[in-house]
Protein backbone atom coordinates (compact mmCIF):
# COMPACT_ATOMS: atom_id res chain seq x y z
CA UNK A 1 0.00 0.00 0.00
CA UNK A 2 1.49 3.32 -1.04
CA UNK A 3 1.17 6.47 0.96
CA UNK A 4 0.36 9.79 -0.65
CA UNK A 5 3.98 10.81 -0.01
CA UNK A 6 5.25 7.79 -1.99
CA UNK A 7 2.90 8.63 -4.85
CA UNK A 8 4.02 12.27 -4.84
CA UNK A 9 7.68 11.19 -4.74
CA UNK A 10 7.11 8.79 -7.66
CA UNK A 11 5.41 11.51 -9.69
CA UNK A 12 8.23 13.94 -8.92
CA UNK A 13 10.80 11.33 -9.97
CA UNK A 14 8.99 10.72 -13.27
CA UNK A 15 8.67 14.45 -13.92
CA UNK A 16 12.37 15.02 -13.17
CA UNK A 17 13.42 12.11 -15.40
CA UNK A 18 11.33 13.48 -18.26
CA UNK A 19 12.75 16.97 -17.72
CA UNK A 20 16.32 15.58 -17.75
CA UNK A 21 15.70 13.74 -21.01
CA UNK A 22 14.02 16.80 -22.53
CA UNK A 23 16.98 19.00 -21.53
CA UNK A 24 19.37 16.39 -22.94
CA UNK A 25 17.57 16.16 -26.26
CA UNK A 26 16.66 19.86 -26.58
CA UNK A 27 19.49 21.91 -25.11
CA UNK A 28 18.86 24.99 -27.22
CA UNK A 29 15.16 25.08 -26.39
CA UNK A 30 15.99 24.81 -22.67
CA UNK A 31 18.54 27.61 -22.87
CA UNK A 32 16.14 29.87 -24.76
CA UNK A 33 13.43 29.02 -22.22
CA UNK A 34 15.62 30.00 -19.29
CA UNK A 35 16.73 33.20 -21.04
CA UNK A 36 13.06 34.04 -21.56
CA UNK A 37 12.32 33.38 -17.88
CA UNK A 38 15.23 35.61 -16.81
CA UNK A 39 14.01 38.37 -19.15
CA UNK A 40 10.47 38.03 -17.82
CA UNK A 41 11.71 38.30 -14.24
CA UNK A 42 13.61 41.48 -15.10
CA UNK A 43 10.61 42.96 -16.89
CA UNK A 44 8.46 42.16 -13.85
CA UNK A 45 11.02 43.87 -11.59
CA UNK A 46 10.95 47.02 -13.71
CA UNK A 47 7.16 46.99 -13.83
CA UNK A 48 6.74 46.46 -10.08
CA UNK A 49 9.28 49.13 -9.11
CA UNK A 50 7.45 51.60 -11.35
CA UNK A 51 3.95 50.64 -10.21
CA UNK A 52 4.72 50.29 -6.49
CA UNK A 53 7.71 52.53 -5.70
CA UNK A 54 7.02 52.44 -1.93
CA UNK A 55 7.92 48.74 -1.81
CA UNK A 56 10.90 48.86 -4.16
CA UNK A 57 13.33 47.48 -1.52
CA UNK A 58 11.09 44.49 -0.89
CA UNK A 59 10.49 44.06 -4.61
CA UNK A 60 14.22 44.08 -5.36
CA UNK A 61 14.91 41.62 -2.53
CA UNK A 62 12.24 39.25 -3.80
CA UNK A 63 13.57 39.69 -7.34
CA UNK A 64 17.03 38.62 -6.18
CA UNK A 65 15.54 35.58 -4.46
CA UNK A 66 13.54 34.58 -7.54
CA UNK A 67 16.52 35.06 -9.89
CA UNK A 68 18.82 33.01 -7.65
CA UNK A 69 16.22 30.25 -7.43
CA UNK A 70 15.78 30.26 -11.20
CA UNK A 71 19.55 30.16 -11.65
CA UNK A 72 19.86 27.21 -9.24
CA UNK A 73 17.14 25.32 -11.09
CA UNK A 74 18.80 26.12 -14.43
CA UNK A 75 22.10 24.81 -13.07
CA UNK A 76 20.47 21.58 -11.82
CA UNK A 77 18.84 20.89 -15.17
CA UNK A 78 22.05 21.50 -17.13
CA UNK A 79 24.22 19.48 -14.72
CA UNK A 80 21.76 16.63 -14.98
CA UNK A 81 22.05 16.83 -18.75
CA UNK A 82 25.83 16.75 -18.45
CA UNK A 83 25.65 13.63 -16.26
CA UNK A 84 23.65 11.89 -18.98
CA UNK A 85 26.32 12.90 -21.52
CA UNK A 86 29.13 11.68 -19.24
CA UNK A 87 27.38 8.33 -18.84
CA UNK A 88 27.05 8.06 -22.62
CA UNK A 89 30.72 8.93 -23.11
CA UNK A 90 31.77 6.29 -20.56
CA UNK A 91 29.60 3.70 -22.32
CA UNK A 92 31.04 4.62 -25.72
CA UNK A 93 34.60 4.44 -24.36
CA UNK A 94 33.90 0.97 -22.98
CA UNK A 95 32.42 -0.14 -26.31
CA UNK A 96 35.42 1.33 -28.15
CA UNK A 97 37.76 -0.59 -25.83
CA UNK A 98 35.86 -3.83 -26.55
CA UNK A 99 35.93 -3.17 -30.30
CA UNK A 100 39.65 -2.38 -30.18
CA UNK A 101 40.32 -5.64 -28.32
CA UNK A 102 38.18 -7.61 -30.79
CA UNK A 103 39.98 -5.90 -33.68
CA UNK A 104 43.36 -6.79 -32.20
CA UNK A 105 42.30 -10.42 -31.74
CA UNK A 106 41.05 -10.55 -35.33
CA UNK A 107 44.30 -9.04 -36.61
CA UNK A 108 46.32 -11.53 -34.54
CA UNK A 109 44.27 -14.45 -35.92
CA UNK A 110 44.74 -13.12 -39.45
CA UNK A 111 48.50 -12.82 -38.96
CA UNK A 112 48.62 -16.35 -37.54
CA UNK A 113 46.63 -17.74 -40.47
CA UNK A 114 48.71 -15.78 -42.98
CA UNK A 115 51.94 -16.98 -41.38
CA UNK A 116 50.73 -20.60 -41.36
CA UNK A 117 49.63 -20.29 -44.99
CA UNK A 118 53.00 -18.80 -45.91
CA UNK A 119 54.85 -21.66 -44.20
CA UNK A 120 52.52 -24.19 -45.84
CA UNK A 121 53.05 -22.64 -49.28
CA UNK A 122 56.81 -22.55 -48.70
CA UNK A 123 56.80 -26.22 -47.64
CA UNK A 124 54.70 -27.24 -50.65
CA UNK A 125 56.91 -25.18 -52.96
CA UNK A 126 60.07 -26.78 -51.52
CA UNK A 127 58.50 -30.23 -51.88
CA UNK A 128 57.57 -29.45 -55.50
CA UNK A 129 61.12 -28.23 -56.21
CA UNK A 130 62.50 -31.40 -54.62
CA UNK A 131 60.19 -33.55 -56.74
CA UNK A 132 61.12 -31.59 -59.87
CA UNK A 133 64.81 -31.96 -59.01
CA UNK A 134 64.50 -35.71 -58.56
CA UNK A 135 63.04 -36.10 -62.05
Amino acid sequence: MSSSFDIMLGNTHRLWSQLRLFAYANRTICEVGFITVYAGEQALLILLTELVPDYSTTTISLFALVVLTTFAFHKLVMESRIRILETEVATLKQEMKCFAEASKQTADKYMSLATNKLHEDKYLNEKRITLDYEK
